[in-house]
């Protein structure tokens, strides 16, 4: 594959995630989780200058300290451009967040595809597993809400451009050490991903065992030197221990049911991803066999080794030691490591006879076809905030409805947020539906974010449709009938 080609297919895959994910952001969907406005104050106050006051919001639990420092850079961004506005809605530090938050999972494709060069994977190969990144709907639609997980998925492969290089130097384990460290610290669910990570980096072709405590002191230290700033900062903040708030919070993460830890992952997956979750089981398990001839690169070892380890850890604090539930969001930490075993099994059964020719581009028209399917309920998706503000004008002069009221009046059914089941709607005798969307825990993935499988079989056995309804007095005539 020359230069010109290479580059020319890297760049129509940043092309399009940058594409979907603006559009995304553009739709809305901000604010929807609890997380979200959690670090409001602080653009509010960074976008008037009023730097004293943004750094008393930091005060924080602990669980998401690092994530409100990293918001700094959007605010400070929004400070100097002023009332210019990046998206078309909301304020400008609103829409330079949006954008912001949009692209981390953009430069995480890219870095993906950093660390398949590094490690001598041939061109098709690190295309393939760039191409499956982008194309993963779980790696799409948080691009959307204001939450840390793509940027703690960020800081790791950053961890893993610095560590999975052919002999690294010294530097290069501490930087490792240090971008894991700031994964942990970003988001303290991905705990098992910074710790795969720097795994990955001490057994990543070693030349002894004495390289391999090498490298693991290394990151130690960088790893160190990065939890001791936090810590420093957290405490000046705050003024308490930040291993006193972590271990505080360690107890909240009770929301679900220890005992599917070991399954909510394919679960998960398969809602998400569904065909594509099939894919990477298949190639999952012929690397398995393959490693067993020997025909497995370094690389996909190291994803090997990763999935298993971070799979493994997920099950034994779920569901063996009930220390905390797996989400949704902390499954996908498996993704990317999925995406490079997923390519290198697909560049390997590749061959140049016709009938397998055919077959390669068969199973390439089907997965496009699945990821389309895959990135439509979030590329269509309202949220709560963005119906009321769609269609909020349409009623605007009309009250709020209560039985026996003898004028027109409007109720909004199901147009909130909601945990863990849906409010109770006492639907009125006549009225008119004038507006409806899904609601977006109707999109299944975002079940799997602390329901438990009652909660879950509720949520859907019930109707979650967003409803504006315009209601008519009890004299009139009947209405459309939920």
């Amino acid at each position: 594959m020359t230069l010109r080609v290479r580059r020319t297919l890297l760049y129509s895959i940043l092309a399009f995630s940058i594409a979907v994910r603006l559009f995304i952001v553009e739709s809305g969907g901000q604010l929807f989780w609890w997380d979200e406005g959690k670090f409001q104050g602080f653009s509010d106050a960074a976008s008037e200058g009023r730097w004293h006051d943004a750094v008393v919001t930091l005060r924080d639990p602990g669980d998401h300290f690092v994530f409100g420092l990293a918001w700094v850079i959007p605010d400070v961004i929004a400070y100097y451009l002023h009332d210019f506005d990046l998206t078309v809605k909301g304020d400008a530090e609103d829409g330079t967040a949006q954008v912001y938050f949009g692209m981390v999972s953009v430069v995480s494709i890219w870095l993906l595809w950093l660390v398949m060069r590094q490690s001598g994977a041939s061109d098709e190969e690190s295309l393939a597993a760039t191409a499956l990144l982008a194309t993963s709907s779980t790696f799409f639609y948080y691009a959307r809400h204001w939450l840390p997980y793509d940027l703690s998925m960020m800081c790791a492969l950053l961890a893993l451009v610095a560590g999975i290089r052919p002999r690294p130097r010294i530097a290069h384990s501490l930087a490792c050490g240090f971008f894991a460290a700031c994964a942990f610290m970003m988001y303290l669910g991905y705990w098992t991903l910074a710790g795969a990570v720097v795994l990955l980096h001490a057994t990543y072709a070693p030349e002894s065992w004495r390289d391999v405590a090498r490298r693991l002191a290394a990151a130690a230290v960088g790893a160190a030197v990065f939890i001791a700033t936090i810590a420093w900062l957290f405490s000046a903040i705050n003024g308490r221990s930040l291993l006193a708030a972590f271990t505080q919070h360690s107890g909240t993460i009770n929301q679900g049911a220890f005992s599917e830890g070991w399954s909510l992952p394919f679960e998960y997956f398969w809602h998400a991803e569904h065909g594509v979750l099939l894919l990477w089981l298949a190639a999952l398990g012929t690397c398995v066999w393959r490693l067993r001839k020997g025909q497995v690169s370094d690389l996909a070892k190291a994803c090997l080794l990763a999935v298993f380890v971070i799979y493994g850890a997920l099950f034994v604090c779920s569901v063996v030691l009930e220390r905390f539930v797996v989400y949704g969001r902390l499954a996908r930490q498996l993704v990317p490591f999925l995406c490079v075993i997923a390519a290198h099994e697909l560049v390997r059964m590749r061959r140049p006879s016709w009938m397998r020719s055919g077959v390669v581009v068969a199973a390439a028209a089907a997965l496009v076809l699945q990821v389309a399917v895959n990135f439509r309920a979030p590329l269509v998706q309202a949220f709560p905030n963005e119906f009321h503000q769609t269609f909020g004008p349409l009623v605007k002069d009309l009250p709020p409805y209560e039985p026996g009221r003898p004028v027109r009046s409007s109720l909004w059914v199901n147009a909130e947020r909601f945990y863990p089941s849906p409010p109770v709607v006492q639907w009125p005798p006549h009225y008119t539906v004038l507006a409806e969307a899904r609601h977006p825990l109707q999109f299944l993935p975002y079940q799997y974010e602390g329901s438990d499988p009652g909660q879950r079989a509720v949520l859907r056995a019930s109707d979650l449709t967003m409803r504006l309804l315009l209601v008519e007095p009890d004299q009139a005539q009947p209405g459309t009938t939920p």
